[in-house]
């Protein structure tokens, strides 16, 4: 899975998580990295925290979320990406200063799960 937001003129959090490894990688930067990475965190997460994760994912219904949440007329601000690998097929939700109704609780749970920020 990974989990991006962010804007060219502000903060970017970029997560990637590998629910068969376990593996987490938490990045942190600014206008979609390009002044480079500022912090970086990576670690293991245990199979309690995955399951965690998956259980919060069904919570906040994101494979019910709609593929795209545009804001016409609206060139810059805040992007965001979720893509999440079942069973072999990607499955991509996106959008631009429109989120999901969910979303502020999706990013507490990836917050949670990091142990860093999200937002």
């Amino acid at each position: 899975m990974r989990a991006y937001v962010g804007g060219f003129f502000g903060e970017c959090y970029d997560v990637i998580i590998d629910f068969t490894t376990g593996s987490l990688t938490w990045k942190h930067g600014e206008g979609n990295f390009t002044a480079g990475i500022k912090e970086l965190c990576e670690r293991k997460l245990d199979e309690s925290t995955l399951d965690r994760l998956v259980a919060g994912l069904r919570r906040v219904n994101l494979l019910d979320w709609n593929a795209k949440y545009p804001n016409l007329g609206i060139c810059d601000g805040t992007q965001w990406f979720v893509e999440i690998t079942i069973n072999g097929e990607t499955v991509s939700k996106h959008g631009d200063n429109s989120f999901p109704a969910e979303w502020d609780a999706f990013c507490r749970l990836i917050s949670r799960i990091s142990g860093r920020e999200f937002r």
